[in-house]
Formats: C-alpha cells, sequence, structure tokens
C-alpha cells in the first residue's frame, strides 16, 4: 500500500536586499526617487545599497530595506 507524501515547503525567507522597484513600493514613492537619494551622500555602498552589474552599462541596485528606511529617518530623506 502506497502512502501519498506531501512535501512540506517552509516559507521562503525574505532577503534583506531588495530592488529599486520593491525598495520604492514600501516606502509608498517613485523609483526616481530612490534613486535620487543616492545624491544626498547619506547611503554608503555596501551597506545601504549594491550596484549588482558594476561592469553593466546601466547599474541595477540592490537596497538593504531596513538600513535604507534607518538612513531615512535620520537624515529625513524622505
Amino acid at each position: 500500500m502506497s502512502e501519498n507524501h506531501t512535501k512540506r515547503t517552509q516559507p521562503q525567507k525574505r532577503s534583506a536586499w531588495v530592488s529599486t522597484s520593491t525598495l520604492a513600493i514600501e516606502l509608498g514613492v517613485t523609483s526616481k526617487h530612490i534613486r535620487q537619494r543616492l545624491k544626498d551622500e547619506v547611503l554608503k555602498p555596501s551597506e545601504h545599497y549594491r550596484n549588482i552589474t558594476p561592469h553593466g552599462w546601466r547599474p541595477t541596485y540592490r537596497w538593504h530595506l531596513k538600513k535604507f528606511l534607518e538612513a531615512v529617518e535620520s537624515s529625513s530623506l524622505a
């Protein structure tokens, strides 16, 4: 007699690093607004954001959601 075993899957953990569009949705702002925050010199590479296409013509960023929010709150950038 064969039993029907279903594979239990763990809920996937959400990465701390999110795309520009995901970050914009979380903050309720535009992607352009997020990119403009780079010019404010409050955000630091590798701490608040990463360029995942360092040799690409157009950079693609991943943002550390928690650290970005902390930086925004402490500097009133939003």
